[in-house]
């Protein structure tokens, strides 16, 4: 099964959390089967190193630093497009 994926922000899935937790209550936040069973994905934390801009006297030199993504994985297209529509 090839799994399909979307990658918000940290303040983009804190947005859509709540309106989760406001629709379906706390329990469909806190329990990943049912998020699984009844919304079609489950919700990861991933971390990315990304390189900063640097002034030009230090060219030659990376800065690179974490960003932290919210990755939902989903197990049906037809779930992923829901999800879309709905809160995207």
């Amino acid at each position: 099964m090839d799994m399909k994926h979307l990658e918000l922000s940290e303040s983009e899935w804190l947005r859509i959390r709540d309106q989760i937790r406001t629709e379906h209550g706390d329990s469909m936040i806190l329990l990943r089967d049912k998020m699984r069973r009844e919304l079609g994905f489950t919700v990861r934390r991933h971390q990315e190193w990304r390189e900063r801009a640097v002034p030009k006297r230090d060219v030659g030199h990376k800065t690179m630093y974490p960003v932290n993504i919210i990755c939902l994985d989903f197990y049906d297209e037809s779930a992923k497009s829901w999800f879309v529509l709905k809160y995207l």
